[in-house]
């Protein structure tokens, strides 16, 4: 699907335009969206943060990009459904997994926050939930990141300073979720104009 045509803003797509019918009973448990466009925007994530090793840990690229490699692999195949496996649990906790509802802005924000790991199948407001639900899911899923690839990293580079490697990590993840955020909020604009222009 998007993954094979290997394309940074149709990854995106994967978790910012998913059709909200499909998910109309059931609700959306987010992770079989991000968990594709994380894989599918692997490559690029690598490629960046590995040119931040080599300029921050003074690497050769081909060291940059096997730190990198490793320490997203494992961020992806491990973190996030991990991650969003605990914040499915403390939404379930929360709220009870029932409907908040829309009619108030407090609710509105719940629904695209606090339920953000499985959305409420609130079937005609999909269009707009799933694509801010994908943004705020990126913020815990940075911190893992972080917090990950640090682990992974120290053990790769055990000659570089603790704090250097800590400083890479955060710098790489800032460099990486930010382009995806900027792209997934400009997408979504550009949907909202476009849904807005046709109504």
């Amino acid at each position: 699907m998007t993954a094979r045509r290997g394309s940074l803003v149709l990854a995106l797509a994967v978790a910012l335009s998913a059709p909200a019918a499909a998910w109309a009973d059931a609700g959306v448990p987010m992770l079989v969206l991000l968990w594709p466009a994380a894989w599918a925007l692997l490559v690029p994530v690598v490629l960046l943060e590995a040119a931040v090793a080599r300029r921050r840990l003074a690497l050769t690229y081909r060291d940059g990009l096997r730190v990198a490699g490793v320490a997203n692999a494992v961020s992806t195949f491990v973190g996030i459904p991990v991650t969003w496996g605990v914040l499915v649990v403390i939404e379930l906790v929360a709220t009870g997994g029932r409907a908040l509802g829309l009619g108030t802005r407090a609710g509105r924000i719940a629904a695209v926050t606090l339920q953000s790991p499985w959305l409420i199948p609130y079937e005609a407001d999909l269009d707009w939930m799933i694509p801010v639900a994908a943004l705020v899911l990126c913020v815990p899923f940075f911190f893992m990141s972080v917090f990950v690839e640090t682990f992974i990293a120290r053990r790769l580079l055990a000659s570089h300073a603790p704090a250097h490697v800590r400083s890479w990590s955060w710098r790489a993840n800032l460099a990486s979720y930010g382009a995806i955020v900027a792209l997934g909020a400009a997408a979504l604009l550009y949907s909202t104009l476009t849904r807005g222009g046709t109504t």
